[in-house]
């Protein structure tokens, strides 16, 4: 696999009701070797390297491919790279874009050395046939910081959702963006080598995207797809100011506004932002004062005492909390531990054995900055079901959000941007509010989509309760709250007019009215 990302990268953790397949196979349900196999118990053979076959003397002369004189001599430059790298065994080239993630992690070699030319062609000509059988594959090869140099079989794509659906099935930590040098958390641990099944054919076509083809046939058309963003254009910016609003919270502290972002995503599941925001600033404060330890379960003493003050600081809910067992006034104010705890000990959001949950792991990612890791929800889900109740899980998570970014690129935005857009319809659509297409038509037009306080700039600007725990933050980060507040209705106003002009327009287009004439009776047949 690719430099970077092989450190962090690399299961099939099992689906709902699957028993896990531990038989050691070669990717394709073909019974493989024990020693060929990354944690097998069989011996290393002698050659080029731990675990690798011995091969017959081999010099760069002689390592050629077809249309490349001068393979080995590239193979030797590129595994001189201090980290790892990937190369085309057909051409000697590496990919210059695209995601990068490893595919046969059965096949996964450690050696004791960094590799050279030599090594790769004794790994080539081990795998010829699964290379001659897809010529897409690539040699792979990285330095893990704990477990040493390995060799290994990958793949690129320009699916960035087929790779990271991908690296989720095939237990890899990160896969790797090649053009931008960025690794991509999956939430792996890089310990299974056995997918029994789950097939070579399979996996790559569900790299390349192809293996969502079947899902997005069922979701709406693009065209319609592009509609509903420009009929949410106003809420674009919703995560960028988002981020802006965590930055001027701490005074620009770059790694505090990332902490912060963190927190709240963390603890962001099943509730209103109102009330998350309350949970997530009282938390990461008492963090702050407590010395921000990381041990297990301090997090959550600190979470469970936070909950505690906030529930006796509202009157009603003191009141009404003091009648309950404590275990039922806590579900007053629900918090994710686990989520908590995983952030402060240095883990991923995604939980490595359940493949159904990416939304608040990809929330962590779009709070740090990547505009292109896409939160979905309930909300996309009833846009991409027209109308009914469909919660984005699993590999549908991935084709939903393939599908949300194409249409948003065809509008020039990012996913963030897109999926912020298409979120509002969903939120239209909602079966609480049980609003007609044409009500739902009539609200896009007078621009009364976004009720006061959505953002999490607004709320922190019109909620007390959210106002006051925002000015403790301010205070710990030297910051000023009047300096900080106008920043803040600046961002919220940045832009809006244009915008709203816009998705007001929008209400006027054939296609939206038809998608939500669909979506309405859609919604309506599944309450």
């Amino acid at each position: 696999m690719h430099a970077e990302a092989q450190r962090r990268m690399n299961v099939e953790p099992t689906e709902a009701g699957a028993e896990p397949n531990n038989q050691t196979t070669n990717g394709e349900n073909i019974p493989g070797r024990a020693a060929d196999v990354a944690g097998g118990k069989g011996e290393a053979a002698a050659g080029s390297g731990q675990g690798i076959p011995a091969q017959k003397e081999i010099t760069t002369k002689d390592l050629t491919a077809p249309g490349q004189s001068h393979w080995g001599d590239t193979a030797d430059l590129l595994a001189s790279r201090p980290d790892g790298g990937a190369i085309d065994p057909k051409t000697g080239s590496e990919d210059a874009k695209g995601f990068g993630a490893e595919v046969l992690p059965e096949e996964r070699q450690r050696i004791d050395h960094q590799p050279t030319a030599v090594d790769l062609q004794g790994y080539y000509e081990q795998h010829k046939d699964v290379f001659d059988k897809h010529p897409e594959l690539r040699i792979g090869w990285y330095q893990d910081p704990e477990k040493g140099w390995e060799l290994n079989i990958g793949a690129s794509t320009q699916s960035r959702e087929g790779a990271e659906w991908v690296g989720r099935k095939l237990d890899q930590k990160a896969i790797y963006d090649i053009e931008k040098g960025q690794v991509i958390d999956t939430g792996g641990q890089n310990q299974r080598t056995t997918f029994g099944r789950y097939p070579l054919e399979q996996r790559l076509e569900d790299l390349s995207g192809r293996g969502f083809k079947e899902m997005q046939t069922a979701y709406p058309t693009q065209p319609e797809m592009r509609s509903m963003i420009r009929a949410g254009q106003v809420a674009k910016s919703w995560w960028q100011n988002s981020r802006d609003a965590m930055s001027l919270l701490t005074n620009s502290d770059p790694e505090a506004a990332h902490d912060l972002g963190q927190f709240l995503t963390a603890v962001s599941s099943n509730k209103g932002n109102d009330l998350a925001l309350r949970l997530g600033l009282k938390i990461y404060t008492d963090w702050i004062e407590a010395g921000k330890p990381n041990a297990p379960g301090a997090i959550s003493d600190i979470a469970e005492k936070a909950q505690q003050a906030l529930r006796e600081s509202d009157e009603g809910m003191s009141l009404f909390g003091s009648l309950l067992s404590p275990e039922k006034a806590q579900s007053m104010m629900p918090v994710d531990k686990m989520m908590l705890e995983r952030y402060v000990g240095g883990q991923s959001f995604y939980h490595p054995e359940d493949l159904r949950a990416a939304k608040i792991a990809n929330m962590g990612l779009t709070m740090g900055g990547d505009p292109w890791a896409g939160v979905l929800d309930r909300h996309t889900g009833r846009t991409m079901a027209y109308g009914e109740e469909l919660q984005p899980t699993a590999k549908s998570y991935f084709a939903m959000k393939e599908w949300l970014r194409k249409a948003s690129q065809a509008e020039d935005m990012t996913l963030e941007e897109g999926q912020a857009a298409n979120w509002v319809v969903g939120r239209l659509l909602s079966p609480d509010l049980s609003l007609t297409d044409k009500q739902i038509l009539a609200k896009i037009k007078s621009g009364n989509t976004l009720k006061e306080g959505e953002t999490y700039a607004n709320i922190i600007l019109n909620d007390p309760k959210v106002n006051r725990l925002a000015r403790e933050v301010i205070a710990k980060f030297g910051g000023t709250p009047d300096e900080v507040f106008a920043d803040l209705r600046k961002i919220t106003e940045q832009g809006k007019s244009r915008l709203l002009e816009g998705s007001k327009k929008e209400a006027s287009n054939p296609t939206l009215k038809s998608y939500l004439g669909r979506a309405v009776k859609g919604r309506d047949a599944g309450k």
